[in-house]
């Protein structure tokens, strides 16, 4: 058996209730669902389910229709977190889009800094409230040196890190000077700062430099090579 219900399409008033109730009585000549599973069809927001500190709904009305799409509006001197003075939410299913927010326009800051070779972990907004903090995260090989953590505070953020770059080991240098890292097993020609590399002369070579080269450290991208001559028979 097929059945039909009543659709009810109507614009918000004051008396949405009522007059749910009337039309639902008038109903006679379909098969029209009980009473309050039709009612539940009729999602509704309320106002008083959402809370905006430091701001207000533009609208007056109490209940707002399922989809129904209405403006906020912050008090002054703030903003919204895209740093407008107002915003949209839209009346969902499970109840309002999002929760408004209305931040203090002095002492705000906007977008972190940026950094060479790093790039921070969350979604990047254009206003960020005092106290709020991001993190920042380096490119693969490339070494954190400072805080990840930066704070909006007073306007400005805080020192944000450096992101040193690491140290590529240039096979060609190393054959113009005779040399191979000394760890066969360890193939990787990637190095950050702060890591000994260790090298040796190749076969049929001995040591031209000082001892104490072929033991060197990444420095921000800097290798000091060693070199080694041809041996004399």
């Amino acid at each position: 058996m097929i059945r039909f219900f009543c659709l009810i399409v109507i614009n918000y008033s004051p008396f949405l209730y009522l007059y749910l109730i009337w039309v639902l009585m008038k109903c006679v000549s379909n098969i029209c669902l009980p009473f309050l599973y039709a009612f539940s069809l009729l999602e509704t927001c309320s106002k008083y389910n959402i809370t905006i500190e430091n701001g207000f709904l533009s609208e007056s009305a109490s209940t707002y229709p399922l989809n129904k799409q209405t403006e906020y509006k912050c008090k002054s001197g703030y903003v919204t977190a895209d740093g407008k003075t107002s915003g949209l939410i839209t009346c969902l299913q499970n109840g309002w889009s999002s929760q408004p927010v209305c931040i203090n326009s002095q002492g705000k800051c906007g977008p972190p800094p940026p950094i060479d070779n790093g790039d921070i972990t969350s979604l990047l907004q254009s206003v960020y409230p005092p106290g709020m903090s991001v993190e920042y995260q380096c490119q693969a090989y490339y070494e954190l040196q400072g805080n990840r953590n930066v704070v909006c505070q007073n306007g400005e953020w805080s020192e944000p890190p450096k992101c040193l770059e690491a140290c590529v080991i240039s096979e060609e240098t190393m054959r113009k000077h005779h040399i191979e890292l000394r760890w066969k097993p360890d193939t990787k020609l990637y190095f950050k700062t702060e890591d000994n590399i260790e090298f040796m002369c190749q076969h049929g070579y001995h040591p031209v430099t000082p001892e104490h080269t072929f033991r060197t450290t990444c420095r921000e991208g800097e290798v000091v090579y060693p070199s080694c001559g041809k041996n004399i028979d």
